[in-house]
């Protein structure tokens, strides 16, 4: 569509599905949606293939969300507690900063695969009572860093470039990630590769 729809709430499940990150040539129209808020009652929403810009929680306790092929310009900002079982999957990361803002809330179960990641995560389960955060099958191409304040994840079969793989990460475990041209290519712990 021609049409940037600007801002929704989504305050019941809904599945919304745009013409992906990468649409082809022949169909060069996105999906934008500026601003999306994650209300109450909005738990196993699907959003897929959507150009946005920001989404934010406005209600704990949500659970069984999935984004997929996105775009995401800006971030994901979490505001409350309560997030269970998110997927985060295919999508472009653009932003050169921040891009997902945990503010230490409690997410568990939360997968971040196969995303091309421009910026970084930050403050991600602090107190150790989020669990199972699972990294893995990422691009991280922010200059600096891929992680701020980010612990006790899992992260397994990541390329780093130039985005240093252990800067502020405490109780995550490594395994089978690349790091190339990065400020520090050291990985705390585990069995990766350094180019």
């Amino acid at each position: 569509s021609n049409n940037n729809y600007y801002t929704a709430t989504l305050n019941k499940p809904l599945v919304i599905i745009g013409t992906g990150h990468n649409p082809p040539n022949q169909n060069i129209q996105t999906s934008d949606l500026d601003y999306l808020y994650l209300g109450s009652g909005c738990s196993g929403s699907k959003i897929i293939g959507m150009n946005l810009y920001y989404i934010e929680t406005q209600s704990g306790n949500l659970s069984d969300l999935v984004f997929q092929r996105n775009k995401v310009r800006y971030q994901f900002r979490i505001q409350h507690a309560g997030m269970i079982n998110w997927l985060v999957d295919g999508n472009v990361l653009d932003y050169g900063a921040v891009v997902f803002e945990g503010n230490n809330a409690e997410i568990d179960y939360l997968t971040v695969r196969n995303n091309i990641v421009n910026g970084y995560f930050q403050n991600m389960n602090y107190y150790g009572n989020g669990v199972n955060m699972v990294f893995s099958n990422n691009i991280f191409l922010h200059p600096s860093l891929a992680f701020n304040q980010v612990y006790y994840s899992y992260m397994y079969n990541n390329i780093f470039y130039r985005s240093s793989p252990s800067s502020c990460v405490v109780g995550c475990t490594f395994t089978n990630n690349l790091s190339f041209q990065c400020s520090n290519n050291a990985f705390p712990n585990g069995v990766n590769q350094t180019a």
